[in-house]
């Protein structure tokens, strides 16, 4: 081979090494640049324990078994005084037709005096406007699924088309129709004195369809002295009553109770109140006071809850498992790879050093301390060191969670 050949080819591949060398280099220094963001927001974590137990009551059930030939007036929840209808029992089905012709006259009749009382407009254009909104509206209420509004509106649009019948029509006269339905109720009423009885309420009290067996059991008074092995007993109980056997019970009183086993070491940081929430049925947040605590049995205790809140909502719960909440902590939730500290040097000689993150503006890395309120596994709670700082970090931040080289004032171009 020619010398001059010889060192083409050397040079070409001294060449062809800078140039991989080169690109190997600004490969392997954008790949370490890689700048990793994250829009952080406010996050919370709850320091619970779970129980399970019992909701206790004054129960007392009504002595009446459910039939085809029965209506319950009342709605789950509802209150009723002593004495106050809670239910009708037919003894035909000619019964059963009359209650129900007796209830759509009492529903015309209402909306008759309705229109007596002037309540409505009497202008035609604006009554068939009324008309076709609450239409719109009725369809809107079926396309949403709000069935409770759907019944309220639908009430309103038989009132009204019902007010413009009257209007349309004048031989029509409203205050004798009022008369003339007062009458033909009173006549079915009257005839219905012999074959339909009332059922009302021996103790004032909140309706409830739900019973399981265990009111004469499960009674308030049984609450005092409530030991572990007591509650272990109940949870042995199985219901000795079925659907058909009773129409419901009243629940006297305003205070509910909620009687739970604990581990002795987790019932030994309750207070005297604590947030409480249901884990199915009804999952609302709910403040009881802390009523006694038992005797430890085997590292176990029994404790008694109260509270006035949501009883018209819980009528139907027993046996219900539960997270007590002993704290709840807010803070703005950001990746543990975020959280950087950060070194300062006093002019003294002294460092002092503080925790934050980097967070991008606009295209600006700028710095901004954080109290660290809570650690998981892979992020963390935080909260600026100081909130009153405009510049403090606030939830919608876009923080850097993952760059090397990163300091406050530095450019980062998308």
């Amino acid at each position: 081979m020619k010398p001059g050949k010889y060192a083409m080819r050397i040079t070409m591949l001294v060449l062809f090494i800078g140039i991989v060398a080169y690109f190997g280099i600004y490969i392997y220094q954008n790949l370490n640049n890689i700048v990793e963001l994250t829009v952080v927001y406010t996050g919370s974590e709850e320091d619970t324990a779970e129980v399970s137990g019992f909701v206790v009551r004054d129960e007392y059930v009504i002595d009446e078994a459910a039939s085809s030939m029965m209506e319950v007036v009342l709605n789950e929840g509802e209150k009723v005084a002593v004495g106050g209808e809670v239910a009708k029992i037919y003894a035909s089905e000619e019964a059963v037709a009359r209650q129900q012709q007796i209830a759509a006259l009492e529903e015309e009749l209402a909306q008759l005096q309705t229109l007596s009382s002037g309540s409505t407009s009497s202008d035609a254009v604006v009554l068939e406007q009324s008309i076709e909104d609450m239409m719109l509206q009725i369809h809107k209420d079926l396309a949403d699924g709000s069935y409770t509004t759907l019944d309220e509106d639908a009430e309103s649009l038989k009132t009204l088309v019902l007010q413009q019948n009257y209007l349309s029509d004048d031989s029509l006269d409203l205050e004798t129709a009022i008369t003339s339905l007062a009458n033909q109720i009173a006549t079915l009423e009257s005839s219905a004195s012999s074959d339909t009885r009332t059922v009302t309420a021996e103790v004032s009290g909140t309706y409830s369809s739900y019973v399981d067996g265990y009111e004469d059991i499960l009674t308030v008074d049984e609450l005092t002295g409530l030991t572990p092995s007591t509650l272990e007993k109940w949870e042995t109980l199985a219901s000795t009553v079925t659907a058909e056997q009773y129409i419901g019970k009243l629940i006297a009183g305003q205070t509910w109770y909620y009687a739970a086993l604990m581990d002795e070491e987790e019932a030994s940081r309750l207070g005297s109140t604590v947030t409480l929430r249901f884990t199915s049925d009804f999952t609302e947040s709910i403040t009881m006071t802390v009523e006694s605590v038992s005797e430890a049995s085997d590292g176990k205790v029994a404790v008694v809850f109260s509270s006035i809140e949501y009883l018209t909502q819980t009528t139907t719960l027993r046996y219900q498992a539960a997270d007590i909440v002993y704290d709840r902590i807010t803070g703005i939730e950001i990746p543990l790879s975020a959280l950087r500290i950060q070194s300062t040097e006093n002019e003294d000689g002294t460092s002092t050093s503080e925790m934050g993150v980097y967070v991008l503006v606009g295209n600006n890395v700028e710095w901004k301390p954080v109290n660290v309120l809570y650690t998981g596994e892979d992020y963390c709670l935080v909260e600026p060191t100081d909130a009153s700082d405009s510049d403090a970090l606030r939830s919608g931040d876009t923080v850097i969670s993952k760059g090397k080289n990163i300091y406050s004032g530095k450019v980062i171009s998308e």
